[in-house]
């Protein structure tokens, strides 16, 4: 069921057949300059939308509209200016496309107003017009997204990096050639898939002491779901969750690659300093405050607690940090699906977030 209108405001209330039940899948409205708050939350009927005249999206108006997959905002003659609000399209978990044809950068809240979509994971994108893509890559709201020219449309690989993993192993410009937040493909030998993302440059020691690894990377979702170790109160050096990286997925990981990858020094505050080349984030490194050794922080990559939000295939979950939560308790810090701080048993299940370092 397809809709066409030229009101001027979809109200807090909407009464546009389809809206209320739900039926409508495909909503144009020519004429429309503002959506209210919560004007289509939870709308699991809506597909694409195309609203060539909005200027205003507020609070939640489309939160929860877990099938809408395109939006397109904007269009041929289109000038005024446009704000999108928190939580706009927040839980659109669908969300992969958003395209934003103005002569302007477009404003967009910092925390909510896409989370929860396939863009916030990069697996979606946002297509702007060519002359603005460099503005809104600099910004540092849209700049988290994976932003493209509107004639891409519509991408198929949100990979920001297209170099093989020998040719960036080999590139002396990385540091300028490429930037915190890109992805990279990562397929195991097993034929596994994760998305890498950049979490700093030049930043943790080399095991030899020999200075900085080039590029630091994390997945970008949850890649497994492991114990720390079987049993509780174990130190990440002697947690099974170590051993089965750096031996049984470091095997899997293709040799052009495996060639590229450096041990670093890993600190874990209360037992010291490991050398891995594989491991999983620590507290301070995810930005969730410092102690003893731990004062490294990819503040870059994680600014907040949405930020530290990851999910897994379905959802968001909990995730290992290599940090104890005290020299004689059970526990581990995880991050919560929220983002934050959460100490739990060493001998559960939770997902697992694995970095290394290229040199």
């Amino acid at each position: 069921m397809a809709f066409v209108n030229t009101r001027d405001t979809i109200g807090d209330q909407a009464t546009v057949d389809g809206l209320v039940e739900h039926s409508l899948s495909e909503l144009k409205e020519d004429g429309i300059g503002i959506v209210e708050a919560h004007a289509c939350i939870n709308n699991k009927g809506l597909q694409s939308l195309e609203l060539p005249s909005v200027s205003q999206i507020k609070e939640n108006a489309f939160s929860g509209c877990s099938n809408l997959e395109v939006v397109k905002l904007g269009g041929e003659g289109s000038s005024n200016s446009l704000t999108i609000f928190s939580g706009a399209f927040k839980a659109c978990s669908n969300l992969k496309h958003l395209l934003i044809d103005r002569p302007a950068m477009a404003t967009l809240d910092a925390t909510f107003g896409l989370l929860g979509t396939k863009i916030a994971l990069n697996e979606g994108a946002v297509y702007v017009p060519e002359n603005l893509v460099s503005i809104y890559k600099a910004d540092n709201t849209w700049g988290k997204y994976i932003i493209a020219k509107l004639a891409d449309y519509p991408l198929s690989n949100f990979e920001t990096i297209t170099d093989s993993w020998s040719q960036i192993i080999a590139n002396p410009n990385y540091a300028t050639d490429y930037h915190i937040g890109d992805i990279k493909t990562l397929q195991l030998t097993d034929q596994t898939q994760f998305r890498m993302v950049i979490a700093a440059f030049d930043t943790d020691d080399k095991s030899d002491s020999s200075g900085k690894a080039k590029i630091t990377w994390l997945c970008k979702k949850i890649a497994y779901s492991q114990p720390f170790h079987s049993s509780n109160g174990v130190y990440w050096e002697n947690s099974s969750l170590r051993s089965w990286l750096n031996n049984t997925v470091y095997q899997t990981i293709p040799p052009e690659l495996q060639a590229g990858i450096v041990s670093v020094k890993k600190q874990e505050r209360y037992s010291g300093e490991t050398n891995d080349k594989l491991w999983v984030p620590s507290q301070s490194e995810v930005g969730l405050g410092t102690s003893n050794q731990e004062t490294l922080v990819y503040s870059a990559l994680f600014s907040n607690d949405a930020s530290r939000v990851r999910y897994n295939e379905i959802t968001k979950d909990v995730w290992w940090l290599r940090t104890r939560s005290s020299t004689a308790g059970a526990y581990t810090q995880t991050v919560r699906a929220n983002g934050t701080l959460n100490g739990r048993y060493s001998s559960e299940t939770h997902g697992v977030i694995f970095g290394f370092c290229t040199d």
